[in-house]
């Protein structure tokens, strides 16, 4: 809104924070699943000790990275129409997906 965007901009960039927001969600609850406390810097396993719902537990593992890349996807396309001023968003989405803490 502070840089005038316009309604279909502020659209666009609401569903790249919707889909980046969510594909957060599920590589942190992979890197709970699959991770260790040392590599991932907090306890693990703690959503399945707990009785939590989480993705892996739903979907299961691959199928839970599938959907965290389908969701970067969605991400991205959400900026499709911005020039190179957006770079670092898509930066940010590919980080996602590599993240391991």
């Amino acid at each position: 809104l502070t840089a005038g965007a316009s309604k279909k901009e502020l659209n666009a960039l609401s569903r790249y924070g919707e889909a980046l927001g969510l594909a957060f969600q599920v590589t942190d609850d992979l890197l709970d699943a699959e991770g260790t406390d040392v590599d991932v810097g907090k306890r693990t396993g703690k959503d399945q000790a707990q009785g939590k719902l989480t993705y892996p537990g739903l979907l299961g593992i691959e199928a839970s990275r599938q959907y965290a890349a389908e969701l970067i996807d969605q991400a991205l396309e959400a900026l499709e129409k911005f020039d190179e001023s957006a770079e670092p968003l898509r930066h940010l989405a590919h980080q996602i997906l590599q993240r391991d803490r």
